[in-house]
């Protein structure tokens, strides 16, 4: 009985010391540190739940890029960025793939919003953001990467849907429950996103006159 209670007394002290420092780094370390995780990419949704970035202001944004890059580019990746979207720094490619088929620049990107909350809900590893169908059996499609996804859907829905087309006069092709619906939350959607769209880019060349220069 001796001999425990010697063992229990020299150990006692360590036991508590250790339970006040974990206390008191449990104090001190901010929670984000506590129970920071890795994200987890092998998830379909792991960008859903994803806090969204704060807005910021335009001209901040603007000093991570050169100004003599497109305002429409630069629009299109502040909004995307507040939006936690993968296709934030693609912004380059969806401007481009909009300028070569002749399309409005802001259509692919609401439509995307719409259908997948800007890319952030999407198959596992399929880049398709546009819940574009055309894999076997109807399957959703599948792409290499965010890129092609992009040239191949802006060329596709160009093709089907023409230049700059009515989100109101679409909706019934694109979203069949969605045009039966009187609400027409697709349409009011994609609008709304491409009114956001123009919202920042104004912004933009509001802040940034040298920008009216740059297509």
């Amino acid at each position: 009985m001796l001999t425990t209670n010697v063992k229990i007394s020299n150990v006692l002290p360590i036991i508590i010391i250790t339970f006040l420092l974990t206390y008191t780094l449990y104090i001190y370390i901010p929670t984000s540190y506590q129970f920071a995780q890795p994200l987890n990419t092998s998830s379909k949704i792991y960008l859903a739940n994803t806090p969204k970035p704060q807005s910021q202001s335009p001209n901040i944004i603007l000093g991570e890029y050169t100004t003599l890059q497109s305002p429409r580019v630069l629009a299109l990746r502040i909004y995307l960025s507040r939006h936690g979207s993968p296709m934030a720094k693609y912004a380059n490619v969806l401007v481009e793939e909009a300028d070569k088929n002749g399309q409005d620049w802001r259509i692919i990107t609401a439509i995307a919003g719409v259908e997948s909350a800007f890319g952030t809900i999407t198959p596992y590893q399929s880049y398709n953001a546009w819940g574009w169908r055309g894999g076997p059996g109807g399957d959703f499609s599948k792409f290499k990467d965010w890129p092609s996804a992009i040239a191949y859907v802006t060329r596709q829905f160009t093709k089907g849907y023409g230049i700059n087309p009515d989100p109101y006069t679409i909706e019934s092709t694109y979203c069949p429950p969605c045009g039966r619906n009187p609400q027409h939350a697709w349409a009011q959607g994609v609008t709304r996103f491409k009114n956001e769209i123009t919202q920042v880019y104004q912004q933009l060349i509001k802040t940034n006159p040298a920008l009216r220069e740059v297509k």
